[in-house]
């Protein structure tokens, strides 16, 4: 594949890049660390074990919680990688 030029354009939206990465990469650290605190896993737990659905279909487990943990994270990474593409 050919190379594109080094131009002030090229160097432009690099760093453009590079500023929207930094930025949606730390905010899925601050996501993260939030979402998968002790604090936020206990509530979580709590919750599906009071809830009679949730127990009923035995969702009321900690694997289960962390299931849904990763879930909102690859929803997270797949809407920032959007939006840096956009």
């Amino acid at each position: 594949m050919a190379r594109m030029p080094n131009t002030a354009d090229n160097d432009v939206v690099r760093d453009r890049f590079l500023k929207e990465l930094r930025h949606h990469l730390d905010g899925l650290r601050e996501k993260v660390e939030s979402d998968f605190s002790l604090a936020s896993f206990q509530h979580e737990l709590s919750r599906f074990r009071g809830d009679p659905v949730y127990s009923r279909f035995t969702f009321d487990r900690p694997e289960y919680v962390l299931i849904r943990f990763m879930g909102r994270v690859s929803i997270s990474i797949g809407r920032r990688l959007g939006e840096i593409y956009d």
